[in-house]
């Protein structure tokens, strides 16, 4: 007689069967991958002269000319600080110095120490100096470093000289309401971060970009903070492929609508046959991103 502890023990194969939580994810990085994280560019590729005597013209240079003197001073600072660092380029220099190996919120502790500047308003000077650098192209902070540190007024700059049209178009498609809203500033930030740390415009952004944001963010904050709305918004701009994910929210907690083949790897069955009939059936599957994700246990994905 089959007790009742029996009747409820699930079998083996499914007790160790690998969890399909996630799954619509892996598929998804595994189609998009992200764009890599450059570090030869023309605007790094300048030399010291050059990039100076951009940060001297419009549209670099500020219309107050004591915030143009401590940006100014502030990256010739980082300049020649970077000059002693291994590379051909600036980012090969920055990528080989302690403040990119380190977080946004080391550099503003350490800066002036690293620099060897020891001015009273040093931390200020320099991180003005950042910014011009920044703002210029010549240094592409990685988004992990990003997210440990915030700057107001890069938005407003990137937003202006990166990529007017294309942010002027959104804004457009989004409309006022959406745009100046919480949400609508949390997902502009996002896509300035995206700029910032991969070169390009909102044209150049691509599914596997912003799939590495969501995940360095969670990996910051735990959780999404409503930020997946920029990734809508990129959707809305239409440059993103037919069959990206709907959505990327929970993309990392469901299955999806997971192939027959996936099933079969999940329980692993030993007979070759009977392994390679099931996963036969699979071929013509969906995406699991493209379909409605699976309820979980907490409500609705």
């Amino acid at each position: 007689m089959v007790t009742s502890t029996e009747t409820l023990r699930a079998p083996a194969a499914i007790r160790d069967a690998q969890p399909l939580a996630g799954e619509a994810l892996r598929a998804a990085k595994k189609r998009f991958p992200p764009r890599p994280y450059e570090d030869a560019w023309p605007a790094t590729s300048q030399s010291y002269e050059e990039v100076v005597a951009r940060l001297n013209r419009p549209p670099l240079r500020a219309a107050s000319e004591s915030t143009h003197f401590y940006r100014r001073r502030g990256a010739t600072l980082i300049l020649r600080w970077l000059q002693d660092q291994p590379g051909a380029t600036w980012q090969q220099r920055w990528n080989a110095s302690p403040a990119a190996g380190s977080t946004g919120a080391q550099w503003n502790k350490d800066n002036a120490s690293w620099v060897g500047y020891d001015a009273a308003n040093a931390n200020g000077i320099l991180n003005t100096g950042l910014f011009a650098l920044v703002c210029a192209d010549v240094l592409r902070p990685s988004l992990h470093w990003q997210l440990t540190r915030t700057s107001t007024n890069l938005r407003a700059i990137i937003c202006q000289y990166r990529d007017p049209d294309g942010f002027a178009r959104l804004q457009e498609l989004v409309g006022p309401e959406a745009w100046s809203s919480h949400l609508g500033i949390l997902a502009k930030n996002v896509l300035v971060k995206l700029l910032i740390a991969k070169g390009g415009r909102l044209a150049d952004i691509n599914v596997g970009d912003a799939i590495e944001y969501m995940e360095a963010h969670r990996e910051q904050r735990a959780t999404s903070g409503g930020q997946s709305l920029f990734y809508s918004w990129l959707r809305e701009l239409g440059h993103l492929p037919p069959d990206a994910p709907v959505s990327l929210r929970l993309l990392h907690r469901t299955s999806g609508q997971v192939s027959v083949e996936q099933l079969v790897d999940r329980y692993r069955p030993q007979s070759k046959p009977i392994r390679d009939l099931l996963s036969s059936t699979s071929r013509n599957a969906s995406p699991p991103w493209t379909t409605r994700p699976w309820r979980t246990r907490h409500g609705r994905s």
